[in-house]
């Protein structure tokens, strides 16, 4: 089993280690910014509701959920490229210490 282990951190860190190589784009912020308009539209409408109707109304929640969705409207690629970053270097960190612990299972 701890062969197995052995050529599974193995080809995880070459893995890792062709991965270190690539530059990820960074996204461009007017890309993943909400259309400024539509949000003090939307923003707008959203308050005058829940002045007008409670903030428990059908309008004033119809409303706020209008702003969700323009807020969302953004690039899913431009929140997607920090992330792979991110599980980048954890599946670094992570062969790392795989490596650290079968080190000192072959030390005992």
């Amino acid at each position: 089993m701890l062969d197995k282990t052995k050529d599974e951190l193995h080809q995880m860190k070459k893995l890792a280690d062709d991965l270190k190589g690539v530059k990820l784009a960074q996204p461009s912020v007017t890309a993943s910014a909400p259309d400024e308009p539509a949000m003090h539209r939307a923003l707008a409408s959203a308050r005058a509701a829940t002045e007008e109707f409670g903030a428990n109304s059908v309008e004033a929640k119809l409303a706020w959920e209008t702003v969700e969705e323009v807020a969302a409207s953004t690039s899913a690629d431009a929140i997607r490229a920090p992330l792979d970053e991110e599980c980048l270097i954890e599946l670094i960190e992570g062969c790392e210490a795989l490596e650290k612990f079968k080190a000192a299972l072959e030390s005992r």
